[in-house]
């Protein structure tokens, strides 16, 4: 099974004999955490080929019936390549077979996309936030979202890391498991936030899954993993741990949570049945793609409403 997809950025300073390990697309765990059997809304992004192989697996976290985030780069064609199939496996342990194996653990999704600022080239600029839409809305609670601007004083407090990525830095095979750890957060500007715990942290496979902080008495999502640069360090995965700020990009992935979940509409009785299901989307890339994505939206929406 493939890890995740992650952005690795590896720096070079003159003296410090540092090689690029596995530049572009590469993969992330959790370390130093506990095993995660109670949250739901977190579950395994699953991108295969047309010929049905696995290609590339991240975390995604739900935030509405419809609607989970994820990486940019785990639903990038740039990243994972084009014409790919996404699902999520909503089990606790993809090693599992009986999980596995068991079609009732999945969802399928019937689309895509992500910010139209993002570049897997330039990890420096952000915008590494992406959208799944679901076919059906999921049985989970979705993990609430912080919109509001964080804080510098939040620097310090523990966060909250769930993923799906290894739990051994030196086992390439040892992704695909649900797990969770706390770790300090370190610092914080406006696009990032960073994690320099070396032993509790994520690496390959966790990408787009959650960073969690306890705000106002609820914890919420305030970050996604992102990307990892190594220099001096041991392995990759100790490297400094950079996270997305979803109140940064709040304004990218809410007009998707308002179509695909608007409010209930008014029952204006009418009994006409939607001729087919052929409202689909995959790998959009913002903004000339985003209109389209929004009227796949809009034709689910309007589905549900006629159901």
């Amino acid at each position: 099974m493939r890890s995740a997809a992650l952005l690795i950025v590896t720096i070079c300073t003159i003296g410090t004999g540092c090689t690029i390990e596995g530049a572009g697309v590469g993969a992330q765990p959790i370390i130093g955490g506990s095993l995660d059997t109670l949250d739901p809304a977190v579950s395994l992004l699953v991108v295969s080929s047309p010929a049905g192989t696995i290609v590339e697996e991240c975390t995604a976290v739900l935030i509405s019936p419809h609607v989970a985030l994820t990486g940019a780069h785990c639903v990038s064609p740039d990243v994972v390549g084009a014409n790919r199939t996404f699902r999520l496996f909503l089990g606790a342990d993809a090693t599992d077979k009986a999980q596995w194996k068991d079609p009732t653990r999945f969802q399928a999704v019937v689309g895509t996309a992500f910010d139209p600022g993002f570049n897997a080239g330039d990890t420096n600029g952000g915008h590494d936030v992406g959208v799944v839409i679901l076919e059906t809305a999921a049985a989970a609670t979705p993990i609430p979202v912080n919109r509001a601007a964080l804080a510098a004083s939040h620097v310090g407090e523990a966060m909250r890391l769930i993923g799906y990525g290894q739990t051994n830095g030196a086992n390439d095979q040892s992704t695909g498991v649900k797990a969770q750890v706390t770790t300090p957060l370190s610092s914080m500007d406006e696009q990032f936030l960073r994690a320099t715990d070396s032993a509790h942290t994520f690496c390959r496979g966790d990408s787009g899954g959650p960073a969690l902080l306890v705000l106002d008495g609820i914890e919420q999502i305030v970050g996604l993993s992102s990307f990892k640069r190594h220099t001096t360090e041991p392995t990759f995965c100790e490297s400094v741990a950079y996270f997305t700020r979803v109140d940064t990009y709040a304004a990218f992935f809410d007009p998707f949570v308002a179509m695909a979940d608007p409010p209930p509409a008014p029952d204006l009785g009418t009994t006409t049945t939607p001729e087919s299901g052929g409202c689909t989307i995959a790998g959009a890339r913002p903004p000339t793609a985003a209109p389209l994505a929004l009227m796949l939206l809009a034709c689910l929406a309007l589905r549900r409403r006629q159901a």
